[in-house]
């Protein structure tokens, strides 16, 4: 018998799994080089010439990858696979006819090969040939009738070619089959065993994923074509059993870490079958019906859905109604009133829940024996702000003082052109309509509502005019890298005029109010994005005091409260002089462990400074896991969220993010003797840092490497590896010397000048203290005492600044109506509790400028 290419293994498993991590590593200079290396000696072997095609693939190199195909398929392979590994890439390289080639070819060798009966279906549909394609989708399903996509792909093209009645039967069955996978999935992922295997886990996890996703398409389908036969109670019923199975779907990944992906997915697919539905009340002349169920769709989408939102935004239109009428027509549908949210802001029904807290701020008032209240400002744009605004100042004036709340409708992030925004869009127009309907409801005669909008304006100077300008492009670069901007397709350029001009439409209107009202002080919530950076900026012109308040991203009742300064400055000046011992008592170390060990999962009872480490044996195997040298010592670099230069000064060292990752990447090119992890994270955005790497080398230097992945945990696993850590105002700096690895700062960060980082002059600096740790670690090491007061830091960071706080963002109305109502609020249990942080927000107590501590 003839040797063939797969009769022969002269090639190391191993070593081919060396030269797979590079490819997956974007190393593909040195895993070809590698490839090349080992075809002098073994130039017939399928798999390292399969190896060699997805290299060249990766690295758009098509033609060389089919040539590495054509040298696989000239050997005549025994397996089926074989051809379709290779039809894969051949595909991916846009030759379709070779891969179709090499499809048939599998299915000689194996006529009962379900993958190629399917890819080969998917190249047939592209080329118009339905019929043959659904032959060989029949085939696949009946070789494998769990192969969901099979399943799916089938019934579209039965319902192209006419066929609704046997598509639909399909879908019916493929919803039961997914139904079972779903459950079996889910039962998997939280099984200990599987969970001890991450590569099974993920297998299972995205398993789950696409079971949910073909659920919910087909259940679409067949709802669409009952609906399409006229049974429209049996549409109805349809959507509402996979809003069922959907519902609890996602419930499940809520309860289960690790399955964000699965969540998103149940949630898409939720949203989507309740605007199925909504169409499908919409033609049957029930709003209410249409309206609930485009509610539910923008709320479970997780992010503004256009086109749902524009079709609720046309129903309420129509109608012309209050939110109190929509909720009617709502509850009619429903059978039960919607729980209130103000997001989409048709179920706010904000004037009639808070005119009830009124009287009882009344009472509260009429009881003060004396009061020397102050005025108050507050500004609110958005409705969530709004009603927590309302709420916080219900609770001032209960204490004595007036409060006047600034608000206008600003719930879109965009708009066209440079010209004044223009406040009339549906949603706009209904909140605008709620507030007025609270203003003229009985109102505290202590609590003025003033829209901004109404206010004359200043002339705006040159210095507005640049602040206007900065806010507005730190917001678009800001909010466009972390995704949070709904539509791609305006560029920057398009969207910060409008920006600035949004700002100068509130700065100039605020500065009249400031001049006019004279407050004793102003609330703002973050006072660093948008309007309320806008106002920010007028309040400190005009010398008004400001409080910012804002809430930690990992507690949901309680807020951080600044003086002066805003979210961004996170100034810890004044709390850390407070804490002028800066004693780890045990209660102290008690209370950092618990939190340090639950974010690492690591044991920190003994922090010792880390002088020349050898690493633990889990993160020697991460070290190998990634191609990198266990002898050699290791810095891993923590990236930032791109800030371009210009927008923020917050780099003392460096021109920008950028500058500073590409120069130390460029400082360990020329040290390869110590290596270098760059971590990556998801919010780095398409212009980060990630492409600033990839325009400066195709192939990163062999002592560098690139690790992206959504696991935090992974951070801790790297700096069990680390001699040092690099980072520029990323928060894990602080983190990095609570487990007494040295720290060098390119920037400055809220903890900068507390004596446990290193903190360069300049940029000379930055890279003497960076071969320093490496080259002496013994010499550069933290002390004992360096170690003792990064924990107190912490402390003060985790305990000392945020402050318990009565309701949360996300449940507003549950925790005003069941937890802390006003009346308990009010009553001597809420004054213990909250009493401190509504004496901040009256100016009842003297605040320094900076984080404000529990004794103000």
């Amino acid at each position: 018998m003839a040797e063939t290419a797969e009769s022969r293994t002269p090639v190391s498993p191993n070593r081919l799994a060396e030269i797979e991590g590079l490819r997956r590593r974007g190393r593909l200079g040195e895993a070809m080089a590698a490839c090349q290396d080992l075809l002098q000696q073994a130039p017939d072997d399928s798999r390292l010439l399969m190896l060699a095609a997805a290299i060249s693939r990766d690295g758009r190199h098509y033609m060389r990858a089919s040539g590495f195909l054509d040298r696989i398929v000239a050997a005549r392979p025994s397996r089926p696979t074989t051809y379709c590994e290779a039809a894969r890439i051949w595909r991916q390289c846009g030759n379709k006819q070779s891969a179709g080639d090499a499809y048939r070819e599998a299915l000689q060798r194996d006529p009962t090969c379900a993958p190629a009966h399917f890819e080969i279906a998917e190249i047939l549909t592209e080329d118009g040939e339905i019929e043959e394609a659904i032959y060989h989708l029949e085939l696949a399903t009946a070789i494998d009738p769990d192969k969901l996509d099979a399943r799916e792909r089938l019934a579209v093209l039965l319902e192209a070619t006419e066929r609704g009645e046997p598509a639909t039967a399909l879908r019916r069955e493929t919803m039961r089959r997914a139904r079972r996978k779903i459950d079996q999935d889910y039962t998997r992922v939280r099984t200990p065993a599987v969970a001890a295997e991450p590569r099974t886990l993920q297998r299972h996890r995205l398993s789950w994923a696409h079971a949910l996703l073909v659920y919910g398409t087909s259940a679409v389908g067949v709802a669409k074509f009952e609906e399409a036969s006229d049974d429209i109670d049996a549409a109805a019923a349809t959507y509402r059993e996979a809003l069922a199975v959907l519902g609890e779907a996602a419930d499940q990944a809520r309860s289960v870490a690790g399955l964000r992906r699965a969540f998103a997915t149940a949630s898409l697919a939720f949203s989507r079958c309740h605007y199925e539905m909504a169409l499908l009340q919409e033609r049957r002349s029930d709003k209410g019906g249409a309206i609930h169920h485009l509610e539910e769709a923008l709320r479970a989408h997780g992010s503004l859905w256009e086109e749902a939102y524009e079709k609720l935004g046309s129903l309420i239109s129509a109608e012309d109604g209050s939110i109190a009428a929509i909720r009617d027509r709502v509850t009619g549908y429903a059978g039960q009133p919607a729980a209130l949210t103000a997001y989409p802001i048709s179920r706010w029904n904000f004037a009639r829940q808070a005119s009830a807290w009124f009287p009882i701020v009344a009472r509260a008032r009429e009881a003060l024996t004396q009061s020397d209240g102050r005025h108050i400002a507050m500004l609110a744009t958005r409705p969530e702000d709004v009603q927590v605004s309302v709420a916080i100042a219900c609770v001032l004036i209960a204490r004595g003082h007036r409060v006047d709340l600034l608000w206008w409708p600003g719930l879109r992030f965009e708009g066209a052109g440079e010209s004044a925004p223009v406040f009339d869009r549906w949603d706009e127009t209904l909140m605008a309509r709620e507030i007025e309907a609270l203003a003229a409801s009985d109102l505290p005669g202590a609590l003025r509502l003033v829209d901004i909008r109404a206010l004359e304006p200043v002339a705006a100077d040159d210095a507005m005019e640049r602040e206007a300008e900065r806010i507005a492009a730190l917001d678009v670069t800001r909010l466009r890298a972390t995704g949070t901007i709904v539509s791609q397709d305006s560029p920057v350029s398009a969207l910060r005029p409008h920006r600035q001009q949004r700002n100068l439409h509130l700065m100039r209107r605020l500065s009249t109010y400031l001049a006019d009202a004279t407050p004793d002080h102003l609330i703002l919530l973050n006072g660093d994005m948008m309007e309320s950076a806008g106002a920010f900026w007028v309040a400190r012109r005009a010398e008004r005091k400001v409080i910012v308040w804002e809430r930690p991203p990992d507690r949901m009742l309680a807020i951080i409260l600044s003086c002066n300064r805003t979210r961004a400055d996170r100034d810890f000046t004044a709390l850390w002089q407070a804490d002028s011992a800066h004693e780890l008592r045990p209660d102290r170390r008690e209370r950092v462990l618990g939190w340090l060990s639950g974010r690492t999962g690591g044991d920190y009872r003994q922090v010792e400074p880390r002088k020349r480490h050898l690493p633990t044996e889990k993160a020697l195997a991460a070290l190998s896991e990634h191609g990198l040298d266990p002898a050699r010592p290791v810095a891993v670099l923590f990236g930032d969220r791109p800030v371009p230069a210009g927008v923020s000064e917050e780099s003392i060292v460096f021109a920008d993010g950028k500058d500073w990752m590409l120069r130390t990447v460029a400082w360990f090119e020329e040290h390869p003797q110590w290596q270098l992890v760059i971590r990556l994270y998801a919010q780095d955005g398409p212009t980060g840092l990630r492409s600033a790497l990839r325009e400066r080398w195709s192939d990163l230097p062999r002592n560098v490497r690139l690790i992206e992945s959504s696991d935090p945990k992974l951070d801790y696993v790297l700096l069990d590896a680390a001699q040092l850590g690099l980072y520029c105002t990323n928060p894990i700096g602080m983190e990095v010397a609570m487990m007494g690895i040295i720290a060098v700062a390119a920037g400055r960060p809220y903890f900068t000048d507390k004596g446990f980082t290193q903190e360069p002059r300049d940029a000379e600096d930055y890279f003497r203290q960076v071969r320093r740790a490496l080259e002496s670690p013994e010499a550069a090491a933290m002390t004992d005492r360096e170690i003792e007061l990064a924990w107190c830091f912490a402390d003060l960071y985790i305990h000392g600044a945020p402050k318990a706080f009565p309701w949360s963002e996300r449940n507003f109305w549950r925790d005003i109506k069941e937890e802390w109502p006003m009346t308990r609020l009010l009553s001597d249990d809420g004054i213990r509790r909250f009493g401190h942080v509504f004496a901040v927000f009256g100016g009842e107590v003297e605040c320094r400028d900076g984080i404000i501590g529990r004794a103000g």
